[in-house]
C-alpha cells in the first residue's frame, strides 16, 4: 500500500480510517455525519442557531471562542457577539475591504 511505503498517516490507527472513509462517503451524499461523543444538540460546534448563541451543553468549554478566534483574520479588532447574535467589533483596522 502507498500510504506502509511512504509512512504516510502512520499514527491513524485502522478504525479511525474506517471512520474517516464511512464519513466521507456520507458527506459526498449529503448525509447527516454523527459524531461520537459529540453534543446532540449542536454536533459539537458549540453552535445552535448562529454565531455567539452558545448551546448549553457546550456552555463553558470554550468551542465557540476557539472557532471564532480561529477564523479572525485581525486579532486585534476584538470581535465579540451581543445578546441577540449581532457581531460587536471595537476597532477596525481601515483597508480597502472595510471603505
Amino acid at each position: 500500500m502507498l500510504g506502509e511505503r511512504f509512512g504516510i498517516a502512520a499514527d491513524m490507527s485502522p478504525e479511525a480510517w474506517d471512520s474517516l472513509r464511512s464519513n466521507f462517503v456520507k458527506w459526498t451524499k449529503g448525509e447527516d455525519i454523527v459524531i461520537e461523543g459529540a453534543c446532540p444538540i449542536c454536533g459539537g460546534t458549540g453552535e445552535v442557531a448562529g454565531p455567539g448563541i452558545v448551546c448549553d451543553e457546550c456552555r463553558g468549554t470554550g468551542a465557540v471562542a476557539q472557532a471564532n478566534d480561529a477564523l479572525a483574520m485581525d486579532r486585534n479588532s476584538v470581535r465579540s457577539f451581543d445578546q441577540d447574535g449581532h457581531l460587536r467589533v471595537e476597532m477596525t483596522p481601515i483597508s480597502k475591504a472595510n471603505v
